[in-house]
């Protein structure tokens, strides 16, 4: 079959599915890849994907400057393609498997850029009409596509991402203090104990909520609020919300955090704040409660069924409930053993061995 890769896939995410198929599937017999779009410039294409490359000889590399030509070649070619970022290239003639991660912008369209959304409001629909078959990375992403766009429920197929083993609970104390110290000093986040939250900073992810809900936590608690994720669509308004209410020293902005050095943020933080209007699946929930971190969830789209039992749900747009919340969260020490326990249980459900046994089976009803 044939992979399209989209950079702003994360490449770790991507291998390792690459590799559980591998697993599966020994040598790689009948399968082949082909990764897509100027993946040769993402950020994380010597460490993930290389590897890959270097001992599967007949995987097959291409960017966009020879994009056209190959998929012309590869409609002929190839038995199936899967195309993993909503899209169907309009040359692309066989069967074909569709990944729609998300519909924030059917849902949420004051998240998107305009250009985007009118992008993708116009392309997105017919690509998934025209696919053979649609991966959906969630089921409530699955029940967007029937009731949006009329996808029949037969032709869509729900693989949840798995999550990684190096997201996992500290191992002893001692690991604990050294880890944390230099985690610290490397972000300056500083001393104080705090709720983390870990997401590009755009409008659904509600960060805006997130700070008021701090906001009200700030003045009788000396925790602190760590924001961990790039700047995206709009994120001037929660710098603003910051200002606004006298927070710039306790809300930490930490950027981009390097992928080594995600487990142990999670691993420091007292508890994990996740309260978005819409997500596609949201793994960094499951990352959180991996590594043994209690947390807070916003109720909506796909969060629940990701999140199980293990987190405490709210109302995304109710600021006194999220507060209410974190502070349980927080001090709550019964609660928190038990979210503990119930959400490393929940966690190991996720597996990229499972996703993918799942895609392997996608793909061989797709060629029968």
């Amino acid at each position: 079959y044939v992979e399209m890769d989209h950079p702003l896939l994360h490449g770790q995410s991507l291998a390792d599915l690459v590799r559980h198929v591998e697993d599966i599937a020994p040598g790689g017999e009948g399968v082949r890849y082909l990764f897509f779009d100027e993946v040769q410039s993402h950020k994380d294409w010597e460490k993930h994907l290389k590897p890959l490359v270097d001992h599967r000889p007949d995987l097959r590399i291409l960017v966009s400057g020879s994009a056209a030509a190959a998929l012309k070649r590869q409609s002929t070619e190839s038995g199936a393609g899967r195309f993993t970022d909503f899209l169907l290239p309009p040359m692309f003639a066989r069967r074909t498997v569709l990944t729609v991660h998300d519909l924030t912008f059917e849902r949420d369209p004051g998240s998107a850029a305009p250009t985007l959304l009118r992008f993708l409001q116009r392309v997105v629909p017919a690509s998934a009409r025209r696919a053979s078959h649609v991966v959906a990375d969630s089921h409530a992403t699955a029940r967007d596509l029937t009731e949006l766009y009329g996808v029949a429920p037969e032709r869509i197929t729900v693989i949840h991402s798995g999550v990684d083993a190096r997201f996992r609970p500290y191992a002893d104390p001692g690991e604990a203090a050294a880890e944390s110290a230099a985690l610290r000093a490397k972000y300056g986040i500083g001393s104080a104990p705090f709720v983390l939250t870990v997401g590009t900073l755009q409008r659904r992810k509600n960060h805006l909520g997130l700070v008021r809900a701090f906001a009200r936590l700030a003045a009788h608690t000396e925790l602190d609020l760590v924001i961990s994720g790039g700047k995206g669509w709009l994120y001037d308004e929660v710098l603003a919300e910051v200002r606004a209410r006298g927070l710039e020293r306790r809300v930490r902005f930490t950027g981009f955090t390097a992928e080594q050095d995600l487990p142990a943020l999670y691993r420091a933080a007292r508890a994990f704040a996740f309260p978005s209007f819409y997500e596609g699946f949201g793994l960094p929930l499951l990352e959180a409660m991996a590594s043994g971190v209690p947390v807070v969830s916003s109720n909506a789209s796909s969060l629940p069924e990701v999140a199980g039992d293990a987190a405490l749900l709210v109302d995304p747009r109710d600021d006194d409930a999220l507060a209410a919340a974190l502070q349980r969260a927080i001090d709550d020490e019964v609660w928190r053993a038990s979210a503990i326990e119930r959400g490393t249980a929940r966690a190991r459900e996720f597996t990229w061995e499972r996703a993918g046994r799942q895609l392997l089976e996608v793909y061989e009803s797709v060629l029968r």
